[in-house]
């Protein structure tokens, strides 16, 4: 997989302003409770590399509990990643809400400085996703 370039990521982000007033359905991140959606927004760039807007959630107890120091963000981030990943299969790319699928394998790649980022600031951040391959099923669909 190619390197992610920021100049990329810039180029889109120009095309779009994420929101992050508010969080996209819960039903697209197949959470029960609302406040445990951290994607806020999404945009389509091209055919296959999508950009979310998201929040990084400081009050959920499952994930805190989990931290192996105080500013470990790790899981909270894959946990977004995870939400990306199901909510763009939803909006973008025809998987129905009652379908059941396996998110397969999850490559992230961060910006320099992720480290560094004093995340009880900042505490929203964008993502971009790649879709680098997609199975159908026998029935046709995705």
């Amino acid at each position: 997989m190619p390197a992610l370039e920021i100049d990329d990521l810039v180029e889109f982000v120009g095309e779009w302003a994420p929101d992050f007033a508010r969080t996209v359905s819960r039903d697209l991140t197949h959470k029960r409770l609302i406040e445990n959606v951290y994607v806020t927004s999404m945009y389509r760039a091209t055919e296959t590399k999508f950009l979310c807007g998201a929040y990084l959630p400081h009050a959920n107890t499952y994930l805190n509990n989990m931290k192996f120091h105080s500013d470990d963000v790790m899981l909270k981030i894959v946990e977004i990643g995870r939400q990306i990943g199901t909510a763009v299969c939803h909006q973008f790319m025809g998987v129905g809400q009652n379908s059941a699928f396996i998110l397969n394998e999850v490559f992230m790649e961060t910006l320099p400085g992720w480290l560094e980022t004093d995340w009880s600031v900042h505490d929203s951040l964008i993502s971009q996703l790649s879709v680098t391959r997609c199975d159908y099923g026998r029935d046709g669909q995705l």
